[in-house]
This record gives structure tokens, sequence and C-alpha cells, in this order.
């Protein structure tokens, strides 16, 4: 029967995901979710596959689905959140955080993975201004303070360049 079918599809795919062959996992997950669209546990077990194999365009549509049909589920929407931060939507990130808080306000990892996404938010706005700034006036300790939030960001490249910036403006800069 079609449930059975469902089952022993989830089951193969368990067992190839423990043994480190997760593109067959998520091909068996896929087939699963097709036998039984409305089983959204399994569509949120294909979802964190996917996002380990680095598909998380297809990861997040699966997220998505399981929302639309099970708005207070966390896990999803926590998942759902850390694929929009890595992808850089840090607001969205935030949105779907803030929505897993509103469902279950004890989700203490919710919060530190918010207040990540708020400190690399802030980070960018940093960014911003210290370039605003250097815009306005080229000044040394602005391209420094620059550079230092630019190694946090791992942007290392760019932070070379102001460093050795703040240093032609300032030779004897001290660090």
């Amino acid at each position: 029967s079609m449930p059975d079918s469902r089952a022993a599809h989830v089951e193969a795919a368990r067992l190839l995901a423990e043994k480190g062959d997760d593109s067959k996992a998520c091909l068996l997950l896929h087939r699963a979710v097709m036998l039984a669209p409305d089983d959204l546990q399994t569509r949120l077990t294909l979802a964190r596959l996917l996002h380990r194999e680095g598909r998380p365009g297809n990861a997040l549509s699966q997220c998505q689905h399981v929302l639309s049909g099970e708005p207070s589920n966390s896990d999803a929407r926590l998942l759902a959140s850390r694929l929009l931060a890595e992808a850089g939507q840090l607001g969205d990130a935030e949105a779907q955080l803030r929505r897993v808080l509103d469902f279950e306000p004890e989700r203490a990892d919710a919060i530190s993975i918010s207040e990540r996404a708020a400190l690399q938010n802030r980070k960018l706005e940093a960014v911003e201004q210290f370039e605003a700034a250097i815009v306005r006036q080229d000044e040394a300790e602005t391209h420094f303070n620059l550079a230092n939030v630019l190694v946090e960001l791992d942007r290392t490249d760019d932070a070379r360049a102001h460093y050795e910036k703040a240093l032609r403006l300032r030779p004897h800069y001290e660090k």
C-alpha cells in the first residue's frame, strides 16, 4: 500500500543519510514526499538533507511548504532562518526567528541565532557608515575602523586595502 511504500522510502533514506550518502537519501525522500505530499516531517527531513547537500534554494522551498501547512513548526522556521541568514537575507532571517519566539518563547537557540544575525546586521551597517564617513572625510582612523569590521566579516582582501590606505594617510599609524 501507498503509506507503507512511503515509510520504506523514509527508512531507506535514513539509513543512507547515516552512511553519508546524502544525495541518494534526498532522492528517496523526494519520492516519499511525492507519495505523501502532506507528510510535513518527511519534508523537513528532506529540507535538512538538501541544506547539508549545499542546495539552499531547494531546502528553503521545502521549509516554506512545511510552514504553509504548519505555521507553528519551529524546527522548520529555525532551518528557514538559518538558510536565509546564510543567503545574506538577514532581515527575513530575523523575522523567522521572531515568529519562532512568538510560538515558543522558551526557544533559547532561536534567540542566539537571532543575536548573531543582529550582530551581522550591525556589522554591515557599520561598514556602510564608515564608507559614508570616508566619502565625507578621508581619514586614516576611519579606514582602520572599517578594516577591523571587514576582518570580522571575513572580507580580508577588502580589509587589507583599508589598512594599507590608513598607513598611507598616516605612515606612523599606531595599531
